[in-house]
């Protein structure tokens, strides 16, 4: 094959989920899915609801201090308050009380009628209420602690960059880079070459690049998850998603710096050794626009609360939340 060929292949690769970013939500309609029964919630969690209806998982720590800080986990694209479900009892057992938010349209919550055309802003005030609820059911402690995945990163980013929310730190797992998720999406053309094409047989379903579970496993893990843990996590995954959510996030969508205030000056980043969408690369662009602290946990893939070193994750934001002394 001709170098010009290669490249004119390369380049369709990388600009035609580009383009169904940016078209599907406004020419497609939502591929009807069977409403699945509500999972089974991991022992030593509860589940409850905010005043706007969402789904809240609580893990509450046995010999928590009412002086602790919250914390309030928030997942990512296709996700629900279960993504937290291994986090929320470790975190549980070592004496913190934690919460994992399903936003509209996602989980056990509401499905709201714009949900495929919902963009990051939507969101933002669903997130930002959920902050305010958190925080009075702790009014003697300080603000929460806000931990967000990937898309659920993003969100976390320009909610606070809006101001319309205080935290006393964030948490940002292997999130959508405030410069711009474009680079992500470019990563995930390079790992899948048919990305473009299957959305496109599939009738611009945005499940399509996660349609099995060897497509989930590519993207979302290392390779030492095995495939058993890999079809329980695709057997949970939200049944639809907003594409309109990542696609407001391309570009540059927040300022570091006024995140980093929002936040009272607290800022940690974790990413995973084996993402290959968040790649260590893009991490440590997004650790030289925030000047934070980065850390990548070895052997994980993108979703490293459900890998194999869930723990070690889950270690890493304990220990940085003990410094803060929060």
């Amino acid at each position: 094959m001709s170098s010009s060929r290669t490249a004119l292949i390369s380049a369709a690769a990388v600009l035609a989920p580009t383009v169904l970013l940016l078209t599907l939500p406004f020419v497609r309609k939502p591929t009807p899915r069977p409403k699945r029964a509500p999972v089974v919630l991991p022992e030593g969690v509860s589940r409850i609801f905010t005043p706007d209806g969402l789904e809240v998982f609580v893990g509450k720590g046995k010999e928590a201090s009412d002086k602790q800080a919250p914390i309030l986990c928030l997942h990512g694209g296709f996700g629900t308050a279960l993504c937290y479900s291994r986090w929320l009892p470790y975190f549980a057992e070592r004496g913190r009380t934690a919460y994992s938010l399903s936003l509209s349209g996602h989980g056990e919550s509401p499905r709201p009628s714009d949900f495929t055309t919902r963009t990051v802003s939507g969101f933002a005030s669903e997130l930002s209420a959920a902050l305010g609820y958190i925080r009075s059911l702790h009014p003697d402690a300080p603000e929460p602690i806000l931990v967000g995945h990937s898309a659920g990163g993003g969100l976390s980013q320009y909610t606070l960059d809006r101001g319309l929310a205080q935290t006393s730190a964030v948490v940002l797992l292997a999130p959508f880079p405030c410069t711009g998720g474009w680079p992500v999406y470019i990563n995930w053309a390079r790992q899948d070459a048919l990305f473009g094409i299957r959305m496109l047989l599939h009738g611009g379903d945005p499940r399509s690049p996660l349609s099995s579970p060897s497509l989930v496993k590519g993207v979302f893990f290392g390779p030492s998850l095995p495939d058993s843990a890999v079809d329980s996590f695709y057997k949970n995954m939200n049944h639809e998603e907003s594409i309109s959510w990542p696609s407001s996030m391309l570009l540059r969508f927040a300022d570091a710096r006024k995140v980093e205030a929002a936040a009272s000056g607290r800022v940690l980043l974790v990413g995973g050794e084996k993402d290959v969408l968040m790649s260590p690369r893009v991490m440590r662009g997004l650790g030289k626009e925030y000047g934070c602290k980065l850390v990548l946990i070895p052997g994980a893939g993108h979703h490293m609360m459900h890998d194999t070193p869930w723990k070690d994750a889950a270690d890493v934001v304990l220990g940085q939340i003990e410094q803060w002394g929060l």
